[in-house]
């Protein structure tokens, strides 16, 4: 006798097999997601968004466009941070519609931002983004991610390591990855100066 599929079990049979973060990943609807890290890629997809829960998002020129001028050129700006990810049918490659991964929201802005980008050579298309509404705890990450980032040296990164290990198990979890990175950052240059 067969059983009928959870919608977990469902959702997951359409999960295409790639390293990244694709259109079709958004059929279903748009997602919010907080970037973890940032990393450099390769010529065609020169920055990798790595988010919290999903493959990682490979962000086009005009989204990074807009990344760069919401959290600044600085990638460490960027951790924390939130994002609301949308399948846009409209993209084309190539002259063929394919659809493709846009932005819609962002957190650390406090209205509506609206840029004129390019969208082929000589048309720019006016694009706006809304900000994400952020809950205590997630100001709370923003913030402490800043700090954790801003640290200077072992000693004050270890202290704010101490402070975070009062806080509730998820604000735990979504700053470990960000003190691990700032703690080799910092081991590297301490050994460096020694």
């Amino acid at each position: 006798m067969n059983e009928r599929p959870t919608r977990e079990e469902v959702l997951a049979s359409i999960v295409p097999k790639s390293d990244q973060l694709n259109a079709d990943d958004l059929l279903t609807g748009p997602i919010t997601v907080m970037i973890t890290k940032v990393s450099k890629g390769d010529r065609e997809q020169p920055i990798i968004v790595e988010i919290e829960g999903h493959q990682p998002y490979k962000p086009c020129k005009t989204m990074r466009r807009v990344l760069i001028a919401t959290f600044s050129d600085d990638p460490k700006r960027w951790l924390g941070q939130q994002a609301t990810l949308y399948l846009d049918p409209n993209v084309t490659w190539a002259g063929v519609k394919v659809g493709g991964i846009r932005i819609s929201h962002l957190s650390g802005i406090d209205g509506p931002k609206t840029f004129m980008l390019t969208q082929k050579r000589g048309q720019k298309v006016e694009v706006t983004i809304h900000p994400v509404v952020v809950s205590e705890e997630q100001k709370y990450i923003a913030t402490a991610t800043e700090e954790l980032n801003a640290a200077e040296s072992l000693k004050e990164l270890q202290g704010h390591g101490e402070l975070l290990t009062t806080k509730p198990k998820a604000i735990q979890d979504a700053l470990r990855p960000i003190y691990a990175a700032r703690l080799k950052e910092l081991k590297a240059l301490d050994a460096e100066c020694h």
